[in-house]
């Protein structure tokens, strides 16, 4: 899976990302993102990913920080397995 966030503004805004259950486990070799965060990345999706998952975005402009709308967050869904016997 996928999320991308690409805030743009001058100085250039950092991006973070966190879970709304809390924060995302980089130490888990699955879970990755690019060099600017732009882009989150977690390979093998496992039921216990899902969750709402924020872009925080934050911007430092005259001496002061910014960080942008809580509520902009992703939900990602992940179907279990079921097995027939």
């Amino acid at each position: 899976m996928e999320l991308n966030c690409e805030p743009w503004g001058w100085p250039k805004p950092t991006v973070s990302w966190r879970r709304e259950s809390g924060t995302l486990n980089f130490s888990d070799p699955r879970v990755t993102a690019d060099s600017d965060a732009n882009t989150l990345v977690i390979e093998s999706m496992e039921l216990e990913d899902r969750d709402f998952y924020h872009c925080i975005v934050k911007s430092h402009f005259n001496d002061t920080d910014y960080e942008g709308p809580k509520e902009t967050k992703t939900l990602v869904r992940v179907k279990g397995m079921f097995l027939r016997h």
